[in-house]
């Protein structure tokens, strides 16, 4: 670890147990143990230190992203040499793929101007809240809420040519509500409790062989014939169509239904950094769509060798807030159509009630298997 003067580490990256819980829990209760530092020190030390327990850490990390809180809006304010310094480690970072999140904090009643240090430093992107100022003493709530939200990274699912006509652009695809899922079970050793691994092999029956991926072949009996396949033909007949979003035509919004939802939609942002010029194409689709009240029908398949869907895109408009700030962004919400089986009439058969013989019997029963507790 750096030996920097003032920057001191109170825990490297690693994931959390009961003792690194324990120990901030302890720091909470005991608040002496944080003094202020009236020696200024350089800041890009500070950067430096973090890039250093980047690369120290040896656990798996989704995404790199340092939390800084600061209700110092100019540091370094009397030595340029320092401030360049700042700079260019903060590009260092961002070339690595370490995101910085500002969280300003205002001093004494005083707003925090990002624009006389941390514009140069932050990427300030049209969704972020860089510019609002949080006053630890009044606004601690709005400041957790901050923090949750840039807790759940925006990350898309995806990105996906979308073909209108002859003409083609690129989206994100965004997914807007997605179920947590419990980690999956670990087979372990019953002697060492080591993980295991779990490894397929397929056997010739004949010969006890193992086989090869070359040498198994895919059948399907058709007219009272077995037709072959190899692996390579059946990938080919599952994949109907490459990835992308196919513009079908437009409908009247009103005949799109709310039954229609049979799951959760996705959302969709043009992207500008793999086709040029698609945020002008979206835009202007966006804004025809809203104007003539008309959602379009696409043809959505989402990766290779997934089957094709139907789907209607919904145009949606940038909202704000009274003070200026978004609170819902301008795109298209992506709906998934049902099959034509998928909504028919059901004939649910009348519920069957018993009679009061068959409730004693069954009150009879419930108390001989009660467990008497000492």
């Amino acid at each position: 670890m750096n030996d920097f003067e003032n920057v001191f580490v109170l825990q490297d990256l690693d994931v959390p147990d009961a003792q690194r819980i324990i120990e901030l829990e302890y720091l909470i209760q005991d608040s002496k143990e944080i003094e202020p530092c009236d020696v200024e020190f350089p800041f890009a030390d500070a950067l430096w230190t973090c890039s250093t327990l980047f690369s120290n850490c040896t656990a798996k990390l989704a995404h790199r992203r340092i939390f800084l809180f600061t209700n110092d809006d100019n540091p370094n304010i009397n030595s340029p040499q320092l401030r360049e310094q700042s700079i260019q480690r903060a590009k260092d970072l961002a070339e690595l793929g370490i995101e910085i999140e500002l969280f300003a904090i205002n001093s004494n009643f005083t707003p925090f101007d990002p624009t006389l240090f941390y514009q140069y430093i932050l990427p300030i992107n049209e969704d972020d809240t860089l510019l609002n100022n949080f006053d630890a003493s009044t606004k601690f709530d709005e400041m957790l809420v901050k923090v949750r939200r840039k807790e759940f990274k925006k990350r898309s699912i995806g990105r996906i040519a979308f073909l209108i006509g002859d003409i083609e652009i690129a989206v994100s695809i965004y997914s807007l509500v997605q179920e947590t899922k419990g980690k999956s079970f670990i087979w372990l050793n019953s002697r060492t409790n080591t993980p295991l691994k779990t490894i397929t092999k397929w056997v010739c029956e004949d010969t006890g062989s193992i086989l090869l991926d070359t040498l198994i072949k895919y059948g399907h009996d058709f007219g009272g014939h077995t037709v072959v396949f190899t692996k390579e033909e059946l990938a080919k007949i599952k994949s109907l169509d490459s990835p992308s979003l196919r513009l079908m035509g437009f409908k009247p919004k009103s005949t799109l239904k709310v039954y229609y939802n049979i799951r959760h939609s996705y959302f969709i942002y043009p992207d500008d950094k793999t086709i040029k010029g698609s945020t002008i194409a979206f835009a202007a689709i966006l804004q025809a769509m809203i104007t003539l009240d008309k959602i379009a029908i696409s043809r959505f398949t989402p990766r290779k060798n997934a089957p094709p869907r139907f789907v209607a895109l919904i145009a949606q408009e940038e909202k704000l807030d009274e003070d200026g700030i978004q609170i819902a962004p301008s795109g298209m919400n992506l709906i998934f159509l049902p099959f034509a089986d998928d909504i028919r009439p059901l004939t649910i058969p009348p519920p069957q009630t018993c009679n009061n013989e068959q409730t004693e019997k069954a009150k009879n029963i419930i108390k001989k298997i009660r467990i008497k507790f000492d």
